[in-house]
């Protein structure tokens, strides 16, 4: 978990998680697909048995795709995590491969809010860290809750650290 990845004097200012309800959101409009593609497959299929038994593989298949894709996306949401500590952010995702990125706050050189349509209605969006030295972005906080006051209160995690390192270089 996080604690494997911090340093001795390392700590969590910030933590996040990606929005339940964004997460979720593709679930009914998936399982209305489905049923709306099963249910035509049903009224225009023709009545021999041979058809029948295609609709029923059709569904079985339909059903554990769906499950599946809920599953997985349970799955992603229970297994993501953003930290902002007093020296860098963190993003950490997956079970049994981790996808873990971190960069450290005196070389971020950006950050951005990306809010959609529907984003604006949830009160979510992404944030987009990109650093010294990279092209692009390094590191997105996806779907999350509040997107705008979460930067605020990264930014003042940064500021923090700016004045710290600003402090020690001059020797106060």
């Amino acid at each position: 978990m996080i604690a494997d990845f911090l340093t001795k004097d390392e700590k969590i200012e910030v933590s996040a998680k990606p929005d339940f309800t964004a997460t979720f959101l593709p679930i009914p409009l998936l399982g209305v697909m489905i049923l709306l593609v099963n249910i035509y497959l049903f009224t225009t299929m023709g009545g021999s048995q041979l058809m029948f038994k295609f609709f029923l593989l059709i569904l079985s298949v339909s059903i554990f795709g769906f499950l599946f894709a809920v599953a997985g996306l349970y799955l992603r949401y229970i297994y993501t995590f953003y930290f902002v500590t007093n020296k860098r952010i963190i993003y950490e995702s997956g079970i049994i491969s981790k996808d873990h990125r971190d960069c450290r706050l005196e070389r971020i050189q950006n950050i951005y809010v990306g809010v959609g349509f529907i984003d604006r209605v949830l009160d979510i969006g992404d944030i987009y860290f990109s650093t010294a030295g990279e092209m692009g972005v390094e590191v997105i906080f996806r779907r999350c809750r509040n997107p705008l006051e979460l930067k605020k209160r990264i930014n003042e995690v940064i500021d923090r650290d700016v004045l710290r390192s600003n402090l020690r270089q001059s020797g106060v």
